[in-house]
Order: C-alpha cells, then sequence, then structure tokens
C-alpha cells in the first residue's frame, strides 16, 4: 500500500480484476476450515500451480496456502460451514477473484470466493445417495459431487466486485461406464441451500460430461446469495424406482 493510501484509509486489497475459474488443487485439513461468528467462511487451498502464489510484487504466500475468504448470509452460515467439511482433504475446484491483501503483507488470497466444487468420499456420501446404490447393479461405477458458491454479503467495506452477479460453470465427467449390459447414464442433484441462486444442468453425451451453471446473484441484483448441492453420477438401467 502507498503512503497516499495509508493517509487516506484506501483499500487494502489489490487486483482484483483477475477471476480465476476451476483452479485444482487439495482443501487442507490444516488451517480447519471455519465461519466465524461475523459470517466470515474461510477455507485453505493448496494449489496444484505454484505460480497462483506469486503476489503482484513476485513474493509466495509464506504457508504455500491460497486462502478462500467469502462472508456468507446469515441464513446458510451453519449449512455451508458443514458442508464444506466432507471436503476437507480432497481434490477440489475453485472459483474467486484473485487480490493481494496488503493488510496480510501483500498475501495472495481468493476474495471473494466464488465457488468450490470437489468428488466426496464414498463414506461421506449423503444418505440418499446411499439409497440409490443400494438399488443399482454396478454402484462401484458413480459418483458424487459437493458444489458450493456465495457471493459476498458484506454490507461495509466489501472486496471490489464482490456484489456483482456470476455465473459459475464446471464439468462433471461422466464415471467409468459400466460392464453391467443396458445401462444408461444417470444423474441427480439435491439441494441443501439455495437463496438467490439459479442453476442449470446438461448432459453432454458427446464429452461425456455433465455440465453444471450456477448464477449467483450479487447484492445488487437482489442477492447476495447462497448455494449447496450433491451431484450424483451413477449408471443404471432404470431410474424410475431408484428414490
Amino acid at each position: 500500500m502507498s503512503l497516499f493510501d495509508k493517509i487516506l484509509g484506501g483499500s487494502k486489497i489489490h487486483d482484483c480484476e483477475t477471476y480465476r475459474s476451476g483452479v485444482p488443487g487439495v482443501l487442507v485439513k490444516s488451517p480447519v476450515p471455519r465461519v466465524d461468528p461475523e459470517g466470515m467462511f474461510t477455507a485453505w487451498l493448496l494449489p496444484d500451480d505454484k505460480t497462483l502464489l506469486n503476489n503482484r510484487n513476485g513474493r509466495a504466500n509464506a504457508n504455500g496456502l491460497i486462502e478462500l475468504k467469502v462472508k456468507l448470509v446469515e441464513k446458510y452460515r451453519s449449512a455451508l460451514g458443514e458442508a464444506v467439511k466432507a471436503l476437507v482433504g480432497r481434490k477440489v475446484r475453485v472459483w474467486g477473484a484473485q487480490v493481494n491483501n496488503d493488510a496480510s503483507d501483500g498475501k495472495v488470497e481468493f476474495f471473494p470466493a466464488g465457488m468450490i466444487a470437489g468428488a466426496l468420499a464414498d463414506e461421506a456420501a449423503p444418505g440418499w445417495v446411499s439409497e440409490i446404490r443400494s438399488n443399482i447393479k454396478d454402484p462401484a461405477n458413480s459418483v458424487v459431487h459437493r458444489v458450493l458458491a456465495a457471493s459476498d454479503a458484506s454490507t461495509s467495506h466489501p472486496p471490489p466486485g464482490s456484489q456483482e452477479t456470476r455465473s459459475l460453470t464446471t464439468a462433471f465427467p461422466y464415471p467409468p461406464p459400466t460392464e453391467v449390459p443396458h445401462q444408461k447414464f444417470a444423474f441427480e442433484i439435491r439441494q441443501t441451500a439455495n437463496q438467490a441462486t439459479d442453476f442449470q444442468l446438461n448432459d453432454d453425451m458427446l464429452k461425456k460430461n455433465l455440465d453444471l451453471v450456477v448464477t449467483v446473484a450479487g447484492s445488487k441484483s437482489g442477492g447476495p446469495g447462497a448455494f449447496a448441492a450433491d451431484v450424483f453420477l451413477f449408471w443404471a438401467e432404470d431410474t424410475k424406482n431408484l428414490r
């Protein structure tokens, strides 16, 4: 931060014009993801691409991690705080505004973080997924993804650009095809949070992807929004009587 900014109390957040989409990495176990009493959600990513750790002065984050931050609407703070726990230690993809935070020695952060998506371990699957798996012939050839998204709910000193509405897109590849004959690709989505958001699913049979577009309203357009859902991809002969 320049002396001019210090005197006038200017922003300590820089370079918010860079928005990252689908950054791969591991959501680390320590520091533990948390939601503080004011609603600030915080988690930490170990990115595959270590060049993302370098700030505008070429200095890397000391702990080798990128902090993910977004202030959540009060209604869904608990739900998103609980939902992220099953992604800890897992490979994820992350969307967010990349900033340099001069209040923390120019540290690179994603603030606000827009979306986190990752596949759950089988033992972490919600009950409704376990029920479907018990009724299909090859449950090993299935996968459940968890998706969390939000726009920033700060009412004072919101990070630049945080009040915008964003549409965030991810693609889930089909699970490996089953050897059981006459099986067709199928999917199911169940939401646990949805405020000021919309989503669309598209089965791209050519690329063998299930595409998900989540639009999260910013505070200028009816937001802030919050979204959490599990998306189950599987193979089945007939899905009519599975749930």
